[in-house]
């Protein structure tokens, strides 16, 4: 053993020995702080893929409501029109669309909203849900009373299935 004399008074203390393993003249590692440095915040990705679909899928909804839905004899009816006082169901149609268009949007602008996507999805599904109820509908028309079916409604359940296909896409492009 060697013996070291003290210090001069006043002087700083010596530097810690070299951690084990180091060589003479390596710099020793620092400890490691007890607070670890937060992880930078990041940035969300955007899906416009997911929002495009979304917006084409309310527009689509939207054209298909005014457009023929089935027709019987010469008398074409479209979501919009009267039927012995009953109005079809393109007002409801319209009226999701706008919602799932300004899903859309928001989806667009503020990129990943889970919340967003979600809701969109479930009022897209609505809708498709309604547009095959409606479907059913003509169906049976054609069976009972010869009615030829029209392209209004395949449009709008195009529309729906387009905005059912953006949510999901917009849920699984969040998820990686």
């Amino acid at each position: 053993m060697s013996s070291v004399p003290p210090p001069p008074p006043g002087s700083p203390p010596p530097p810690p020995p070299p951690s084990w393993g180091a060589g003479a003249g390596s710099t020793p590692v620092p400890p490691s702080s007890w607070q670890a440095t937060p992880p930078a915040p990041t940035q969300r990705r955007a899906v416009p893929l997911a929002a495009w679909l979304m917006i084409a899928g309310a527009a689509l909804l939207i054209v298909g409501s005014f457009l023929p839905w089935f027709t019987i004899g010469d008398q074409s009816t479209s979501g919009m029109d009267e039927i012995a006082g009953e109005t079809r169901d393109g007002p409801v149609f319209v009226g999701l669309a706008v919602i799932i268009g300004v899903l859309g949007i928001i989806t667009l602008v503020w990129k990943r909203i889970l919340g967003v996507v979600i809701a969109t999805l479930v009022v897209a599904a609505f809708a498709l849900m309604a547009g095959i109820i409606d479907f059913g509908d003509v169906q049976d028309l054609k069976d009972f009373f010869g009615a030829e079916a029209g392209i209004g409604l395949p449009i709008v359940l195009g529309g729906a299935a387009l905005a059912v296909a953006g949510s999901i896409v917009g849920l699984v492009k969040r998820s990686r």
